[in-house]
């Protein structure tokens, strides 16, 4: 997995060649595979499917040899500066960047140029479709899993994913559905999640009766946004959604639930939660303790025994690539709602409020007309 290819550098390029050797760009073999498999099957009758995942942009920030002399620039981010609590700062992703004003704006440009390579990647997987007829007959679905901070807010700042701000939670969703006349591409401002994207696509294939057969009628977690395209759009989907990271016990940061439990470093409680409610207009984020924590979980070495504690959960720590299996541990559970402590005294921190700028704290200072604890109680139930 081509993460860690560029040594101590910033950043640095790759060939583009269709083999598996360590210089090659894997994410050009996934396009030349993926531009096969559509000229291959353009003559058949049955519907087909293709997930083509692409590594970057992603650290390392490596990008094709063409790719280096190109005039790119990383555009600019929201700085977030005033009122943040300690427990919302990062602590992961700043140590390639960070050491001053040039390996930042080094870090930026490499970033910049992974992402136009992907972008010629796409471009040459639409193409594809326009020239063998299916373009118009095809639903692409174009996403991320995650956004990022750029070391916006200051030269050692945030760089990473790890956080419950806009530029790590909002990512780009373009879809292009079957070719309808009259129907242009427009933007849409409402809320909408990844989870939706799998029923959009049962949606589409008509496989919405098949997944009821084939799963006992196993409800769905999101929602099909096909109704912005198909004229039955009535209201906004949801009018708000929800987030949410573990904290880890000994630095008391909030953290992704892997790099708490780690395989390498030991194990470290998990003891809370942050919880980020974002509507059209606030960003709102609690920080609580959990009434069973880490402690209370770790020393169960089984399923069934961790099962037995109230609180804890059974998950697996998956981030050592390569392994033919993957260890379980016994967790504390940050996302039952019943294991969250919701009294004034379970808050670590003061509550966090922001605009759509999200350039500072606004906690104190502005009405919220919610609470995080119904909101969250109510996404929940669904």
């Amino acid at each position: 997995f081509p993460y860690s290819v560029c040594g101590s550098a910033v950043q640095c390029t790759c060939l583009e060649r269709n083999t598996t050797g360590k210089k090659a760009c894997v994410d050009y073999i996934n396009m030349v595979k993926t531009v096969g498999w559509i000229r291959e099957w353009q003559d058949k009758q049955t519907p087909w499917l293709i997930f083509s995942g692409f590594v970057r942009p992603h650290s390392d920030y490596r990008f094709p040899e063409w790719a280096a002399s190109q005039p790119v620039k990383a555009e600019s981010m929201t700085p977030l500066s005033d009122g943040i609590p300690p427990i919302a700062d990062l602590i992961q992703g700043k140590s390639r960047c960070e050491g001053g004003k040039t390996r930042l704006e080094s870090c930026q440009q490499a970033y910049a140029r992974a992402v136009f390579a992907t972008d010629r990647y796409l471009g040459a997987i639409v193409e594809a479709l326009h020239e063998t007829g299916q373009y118009d007959d095809t639903l692409i679905v174009v996403t991320s899993d995650h956004g990022i901070h750029l070391g916006r807010d200051n030269i050692d700042g945030h760089w990473g994913k790890n956080t419950l701000f806009d530029a790590s939670l909002h990512i780009p969703l373009v879809i292009k559905p079957r070719a309808t006349p009259g129907l242009a591409f427009q933007p849409v401002d409402d809320l909408v999640e990844l989870v939706d994207i799998f029923p959009t696509l049962l949606e589409h294939a008509g496989l919405e009766s098949e997944y009821r057969k084939a799963t006992g009628g196993l409800a769905l977690d999101g929602a099909s946004l096909a109704r912005y395209w198909a004229g039955s759009r009535a209201s906004a989907l949801r009018t708000a959604t929800v987030a949410l990271t573990p904290v880890c016990g000994l630095n008391q940061k909030g953290q992704r639930q892997n790099l708490c439990v780690n395989w390498y470093y030991g194990v470290d409680e998990i003891n809370g939660v942050g919880i980020t409610v974002r509507t059209g207009t606030l960003r709102v984020t609690e920080w609580r303790a959990l009434k069973v924590q880490g402690s209370q979980c770790i020393t169960a070495r089984t399923e069934d025994a961790c099962g037995a504690q109230g609180g804890c959960v059974w998950r697996m720590w998956y981030y050592e690539i390569g392994r033919d299996s993957y260890p379980f541990f016994c967790l504390a559970d940050p996302a039952n709602p019943d294991n969250i402590d919701w009294s004034e005294a379970g808050l670590l921190a003061s509550p966090e409020v922001y605009d759509n700028q999200q350039q500072r704290n606004l906690f104190g200072g502005i009405a919220v007309p919610f609470s995080v604890r119904e909101v969250y109680l109510a996404l929940h139930r669904l």
